[in-house]
């Protein structure tokens, strides 16, 4: 599934087609989801209730709805922070839909599965340092993500798991040692900056379509 520049490169295009100034907590939820990766002891399966049952099955909206209905009555932090992490879910599933499903059939057939998933990781990472260096509005998104209010996403995720993830992310791409340093090659800048674009507009449509484009300027 995509990694965090990905996230919030979909979050920047939604709230400029919205006119709208972007929301820190919309950001610091944007990547949410993938806080789960800092729990002692996750497994796949943790993985799965955070993502509302991606990657195996398409978001389970039963589940998602709940917590949306707690976010519409809610003070910020919690609307926006629930309305991006509703996106990033959201944004993994066009992504499998769209990029990583098809471009299985590219990967050398021959490569065992802990193999394609180091290729993934190598061209997904590499493709996020890229757009670390050269997208504008990245200090923004820095700036804002630092001062998001975070809080517990019950039953998903607490406030402290969310917050370590946000400072993971903070300090990821300061460390030379983290970037592959490779030329992506079935993972592509074009291939991305692609996706992004449908990706913003298929968060949108999905949020209206459920009345909550209001979450995001709370």
């Amino acid at each position: 599934m995509p990694l965090p520049m990905v996230h919030f490169a979909v979050a920047i295009d939604l709230y400029a087609a919205l006119n709208q100034e972007i929301s820190p907590e919309f950001l610091l939820g944007s990547i949410a989801p993938d806080a789960i990766h800092l729990r002692d002891g996750w497994t796949q399966a943790d993985k799965v209730i955070t993502h509302f049952g991606l990657p195996y099955d398409y978001p389970d909206w039963a589940k998602i709805e709940p917590i949306l209905a707690r976010a519409v009555d809610a003070p910020s932090p919690f609307a926006a922070l629930t309305a991006g992490y509703v996106a990033h879910v959201l944004t993994d599933q066009l992504w499998i839909d769209t990029v990583a499903i098809p471009n299985r059939d590219r990967i050398p057939a021959e490569l065992s599965q802990d193999e394609r998933r180091a290729l993934y990781y190598r061209e997904t990472d590499q493709i996020d340092f890229n757009t670390y260096r050269q997208a504008p509005w990245r200090p923004l998104v820095w700036d804002r993500l630092a001062a998001a209010q975070t809080a517990d996403i019950d039953p998903l995720l607490t406030a402290h798991e969310i917050d370590r993830w946000r400072l993971r992310t903070l300090h990821w791409f300061t460390d030379p040692a983290k970037e592959p340093r490779i030329t992506p090659v079935y993972y592509t800048d074009a291939q991305v900056a692609d996706f992004v674009e449908r990706a913003a507009v298929f968060v949108r449509d999905e949020l209206k379509k459920r009345s909550l484009l209001e979450l995001l300027s709370s």
